[in-house]
């Protein structure tokens, strides 16, 4: 139950999110060109669509995810559950403040570094993101 409440609000913004993104992609002229030179929609979505609207659903995901972490403090309290922000809370001394903290940027800040290295290094030559 804890995992479901913390999960139904990040991914209906998410949802949202590649919903709107996907149609302002769909209303590009590129696909409008793709549309006209026949290709199939399945083609445009996957080759045109999906790969130009990921990035900016990617660049936004950040904020889910601290949008979550924030949550899980919440929701620790209201499960009575021993989690790590319980357990933060509860022994504050800076080690383990620093080492709880580094738990959770370093892998978060990898995670996102890497991919923005990709992404940009993709787009290299290109003006537009």
């Amino acid at each position: 139950m804890p995992i479901l409440c913390l999960m139904i609000l990040p991914m209906i913004q998410l949802y949202r999110l590649c919903m709107l993104t996907f149609q302002e992609e769909e209303r590009q002229m590129y696909v409008e060109l793709a549309r006209s030179l026949g290709f199939s929609k399945v083609y445009i979505i996957l080759v045109h669509l999906f790969r130009n609207a990921i990035v900016s659903v990617f660049f936004q995901s950040k904020k889910t995810m601290w949008f979550m972490l924030s949550n899980l403090f919440v929701l620790e309290l209201m499960f009575n559950l021993p989690g790590i922000m319980l357990f933060l809370r509860d022994n504050l001394s800076p080690t383990i403040f620093l080492l709880t903290v580094l738990s959770f940027f370093l892998p978060m800040f990898i995670f996102y570094s890497l991919g923005e290295w990709l992404f940009l290094r993709r787009l290299r030559g290109k003006e537009v993101l």
